[in-house]
């Protein structure tokens, strides 16, 4: 078994759903870091007097290795500068692959970053995996900053499942 800090660091990659509309360098493979973003999608509609781009329709988010998809992509600007993203879908889906090569994958049917307090929030049958490990919850909530995460149910009697599989003497 692994201990329970290893699975968050990880855990933080994949979560990135929300993020990789505006902030995906923070969670992308470090090469893919430069690359440029292409975010497609049957419609788009920006107001810009009030700091809202809405992408709607088989959304398809890529950056390197890094594709996020949904039915719809919210972006909210303040100030310009990002205030909240969110990623919507039936589920929305997030695959990229870590420095190390390993896939990290997540869903959810709502994924929403919010930049100033540096969090993430999965809900709706929110899943990641990485590695065979795999976390299940309704609500999987990152706080970024504190390297905390937390995950519950919505009503009584929802549960958290968590899935460690066996690592080799070194770790692997």
């Amino acid at each position: 078994m692994i201990p329970f800090i290893t699975f968050s660091k990880w855990l933080s990659a994949g979560v990135a759903l929300a993020t990789v509309l505006l902030a995906p360098g923070l969670w992308a493979a470090s090469a893919d870091r430069s690359l440029p973003i292409e975010v497609e999608a049957d419609a788009k509609t920006t107001d810009y007097q009030a700091g809202i781009g809405v992408y709607t329709g088989n959304v398809v988010i890529v950056q390197g290795e890094l594709r996020a998809t949904g039915d719809k992509a919210t972006i909210y600007i303040i100030d310009g500068g990002l205030h909240r993203a969110v990623l919507e879908g039936r589920p929305a889906t997030y695959r990229d692959l870590d420095d190390e090569g390993e896939e990290i994958k997540g869903e959810a049917r709502h994924a929403e970053y919010l930049a100033r307090d540096q969090r993430i929030i999965l809900t709706g049958a929110a899943r990641i995996e990485r590695g065979g490990d795999i976390l299940s919850s309704e609500v999987i909530d990152y706080d970024m900053a504190a390297e905390v995460v937390k995950a519950s149910g919505r009503q009584e009697g929802d549960r958290v499942r968590l899935i460690l599989m066996p690592r080799g003497a070194n770790g692997e």
